[in-house]
This record gives C-alpha cells, structure tokens and sequence, in this order.
C-alpha cells in the first residue's frame, strides 16, 4: 500500500510540474515582464527603506530619488549606447573592406601552405551580404525588447505605489526572500559594473570600436552563471581581430578578458555570494537549462533569483526544508 501511495504521490507530482511548465511556457509574455517587475520592486523597496531609515527621509521622497535616479541613469545608458553604435555604422564601408582584406590575407596564408582552398570568391559574397536587412531585424527586435520594457515598467509603477510593504510585520517570508533576491542583485550589479568598468579600460587601451557597448554586455552576461563569462570573452575578439588581426592587441583583448572574468567570477563573486547563494553547482546547470527552454534568454537571467526565492520558501516550511538541503547539496 505504501509503494502505490508512494507511486501516486510521484505521478501526481510529475503532472503538477507538466501543468505548471505548460503554463509558463504559455504565459511567457506576461509572466516574464512580471517577474522582472517584481525584481525591480524588490531591490527599490530596500533602496528606499534605506534613505528611509539612514537619512530619516520620508518614503515620498526617497521613493522620488530612486526612481529618478533609475529613469536620469537609463536615459544615459541608453545615449551612450545610440552615440557608440552611430558612430560603428558610420564605418561600416571600412569594416567591409578590413574584412576582405583579412580574407585575402588568410588566402595567401592557406596558398603558402599548400591546401588547396579557394577564397577568392568570400570578399564578394561579403559585399554582397544583407546588411541592411539585418539592421532592420536588429531594430524589429529592439522595438520588441522596448516594448517589453514598458510592460514591466508598468509593472512596477502598480507595486512601487501599491503601498509600504514594510508596515506588514505578518509577510516575514516576503521580507526575507525580498531581502535574499536584494542582496543577490546588488552584488552581481557591484560585479557587473567592476566588469563594465574594466572590460571598458582594457577596449580602449587596445582601440577596439564599440568599447562601451561591447562593455555593457559583458557586464550583463554577468548574470549568466559560468556560460556568460565565456560569452563575454569571446563577444569582443572578431571586433579586434577587424581591427588589429591577429597583433598583440587581439591576443592582449583574449588574455586580459579572460583573466578579469575569471578573477572576478570565481574570486570576487565567490567570496561575497558564499553566505547567501548555496546552490550545488549541478542545481543552477539545471536551473539554466529549464529557465532557458521555459523562457529563453529572459529566462536564463532571471533563473538564479527565481531559484533563491524558491529555495527560501521551501527553507521555511518543516515538509519541504529537505529540497532546501537538497537544492544546496547537503542531502
């Protein structure tokens, strides 16, 4: 009897997570805007509790400055972003011929080598590439990403006005998972900007276009676990290679990108995650994986502060504290 109560219990369980992740799947365009709203609301709520308590300003006030201060920093964010790719496509003519060049480069290198490949044919077919095509499906997915920004920016006005949340002394476990998911945020944006800053300096110094973009990203695929360090990495090189070939400048930008994520990844982060993000390795693998399928790219960066919130909801129930333990692999 135990064994079929046991089985049902699992089959129950198993078409629970089917129901679950169908409508997640299903639910993506509202649900993703959500969470990111209630992220958002989470790491501004402490901001403002924090002018609140520190410099005694009232929750009017502060609530005024961080939003503000978000929307004057966006702003900013987003004319250095316009400046750098106007002035990279004003080169584009430029970058076509290095291109070509390089490919005639790389055809007498393979000719002194005796294989016996023909490339004479690639310099055309990169004159002839659709680039203005592709610019027009990049803007097509910028007016999408804008779009979606609205949604959670409307999102957010309903919970920031929604009321002072700290006044509930009976929500402990939204004060606590706000508080986990804050200080999981605020040391990856501390990180993130470490790795803007420097990926920022190192670009310069070695001429690479697009520093402060390509910086940007870097410093956003630090919210990818283990796979957007690599990424990061790799993002800059085929912009130094047009530049520089294959010169000290190329390998200075693989080395020295590869040694600040990897110092700031697995030293930095380590050292400051350490006490509050305990996630068996294999768990955030998986994590990855089922919030990229689910959501995709939006998914993989929100999976490490879904997973948190998770792990702390099931740390406060006695039945469920064991996946707690199993989430951090001390089972």
């Amino acid at each position: 009897m135990d064994s079929s109560q046991s089985l049902y219990r699992w089959a129950a369980g198993l078409l629970i997570f089917i129901c679950v992740t169908a409508i997640l799947v299903y639910t993506k365009s509202l649900l993703v805007p959500l969470t990111l709203a209630l992220f958002l609301f989470a790491l501004a709520s402490n901001s403002i509790d924090y002018l609140n308590r520190h410099f005694k300003l009232p929750r009017n006030i502060a609530l005024t400055l961080v939003i503000g201060g978000s929307l004057v920093g966006t702003f900013l964010l987003g004319l250095f972003l316009v400046v750098s790719f106007r002035d990279f496509f004003t080169r584009a003519e430029e970058y076509t011929s290095k291109v070509t060049e390089s490919l005639y480069y790389l055809q007498s290198k393979v000719t002194l080598l005796g294989f016996g490949i023909d490339l004479t044919s690639l310099p055309q077919i990169v004159n002839n590439l659709p680039l203005v095509d592709w610019i027009k499906n990049l803007s097509g997915s910028f007016m999408t990403v804008l779009g979606e920004l609205l949604l959670v920016l409307v999102f957010f006005i309903f919970l920031i006005f929604g009321g002072d949340d700290s006044k509930n002394s009976h929500s402990n476990l939204w004060i606590e998972i706000r508080s986990q998911i804050n200080r999981y945020i605020v040391i990856k944006v501390m990180a993130s900007l470490i790795t803007i800053i420097l990926v920022w300096i190192l670009l310069s110094l070695t001429k690479v276009d697009l520093a402060f973009p390509i910086a940007i990203l870097s410093g956003a695929l630090n919210f990818l676990p283990s796979v957007g360090a690599a990424i990061a990495v790799l993002i800059p090189l085929p912009l130094a290679f047009l530049e520089h070939g294959f010169g000290m400048s190329f390998w200075t930008v693989l080395a020295g990108g590869s040694f600040l994520q990897f110092s700031i990844g697995s030293f930095l982060e380590t050292k400051l995650l350490k006490d509050s993000i305990d996630f068996n390795p294999i768990v955030i693998l998986l994590s990855l994986l089922f919030w990229g399928i689910v959501w995709g790219v939006a998914g993989m960066f929100l999976a490490i502060p879904i997973m948190v919130a998770v792990k702390t909801i099931f740390a406060k129930n006695p039945n469920t504290h064991w996946i707690s333990d199993l989430m951090s692999g001390r089972l």
